[in-house]
This record gives C-alpha cells, sequence and structure tokens, in this order.
C-alpha cells in the first residue's frame, strides 16, 4: 500500500514552489484525492488556477478539526514550529504531519511537544527534500522537482515505525 492508497486528502501548509511542487508531484503520480492548500491569498488563487491544488485548507483559521490524513509543513522553519504550536489540537490521531525544514532539531522538538500536549496524537516524520530552485513561489512549482532527490526523514522512536 502506498502514500497513493492510504490518503484521501492531504493538506499543503505553504503551497510555493516545494508545496505546490509536491502537490503537482502527487497528481503526476496518480493521486486522486482531495489536495487542499493553506496560504496567502494570491498563492491560493494561482494553485487552484493552475490545477495544483482543489481548494483553500479553511479548518485551521476556522479552528476546526482538519479532516486531512497527510498534513505537509512546506513553510520556513519559524512557520513550521508556528503551525505545530498552534494547531496540533485541530489533528486528528490518524493524521500523519511531515515537514520539508532544512534543519530539525528543533522542529522534531516542537512536533513530539505537540503531539504529547494534544489529546490527538497525531504522527510526525520529519523531512528534508535534497530538492529547489533559485526561484520561489507557486509559479515555479513542476512536478519533477523531486525526482531523483534525497530525501531525508527522521522519525521518534517512541512513535509506530511502520
Amino acid at each position: 500500500m502506498t502514500l497513493l492508497d492510504r490518503h484521501s486528502h492531504i493538506c499543503i501548509i505553504g503551497c510555493g514552489l516545494i508545496g505546490g511542487s509536491f502537490a503537482l508531484a502527487l497528481r503526476r503520480a496518480g493521486f486522486k484525492g482531495r489536495l487542499t492548500a493553506w496560504d496567502n491569498e494570491t498563492t491560493i488563487r494561482v494553485a487552484i488556477e493552475r490545477g495544483v491544488i482543489d481548494a483553500r485548507e479553511e479548518s485551521f483559521q476556522q479552528g476546526e478539526a482538519s479532516t486531512a490524513d497527510l498534513v505537509f509543513l512546506a513553510t520556513p522553519i519559524g512557520g513550521i514550529i508556528d503551525f505545530l504550536r498552534r494547531h496540533h489540537s485541530l489533528l486528528r490521531p490518524s493524521t500523519l504531519v511531515t515537514d520539508v525544514g532544512s534543519t530539525k532539531a528543533e522542529i522534531c522538538q516542537c512536533a513530539g511537544l505537540s503531539r504529547q500536549a494534544g489529546a490527538t496524537g497525531f504522527e510526525f516524520i520529519g523531512g528534508h527534500p535534497m530538492a529547489g530552485s533559485e526561484h520561489s513561489g507557486i509559479e515555479y512549482a513542476r512536478a519533477d522537482l523531486f525526482d531523483r532527490a534525497t530525501w531525508a526523514l527522521v522519525s521518534d522512536p517512541s512513535q509506530d515505525q511502520a
């Protein structure tokens, strides 16, 4: 069973170059589920117009539990940490959360504390793709950005390693 088979709703927090490219790569790989994103109004509009995502993710802004099976954190490190601190309680226990931050210690520590503090106990896998561009923004997102790229993953040994 693959990521594409297990998840019907993927939410991307930060739909710029990395987040948008992740969405396009999912589409190219055959993901048929719902793709939402949370970002500024202009980025969301462009992402919807280009078919990168289906819709804006409304749950976090409204303080409602997210229905996302996977939350992909693709903001700068401070934004990833802020999201985990502010919105961890809106994640279901079955939600898998991952990030693309370039440093892992502070992010993984914050995720661990957020998992313990919340009643949901979401799953977290820290990540960092060795991919990028000199450009930034949704207009530069492309489905092949991660082709042949190494992707470092960091998991918490106290979590289910499966």
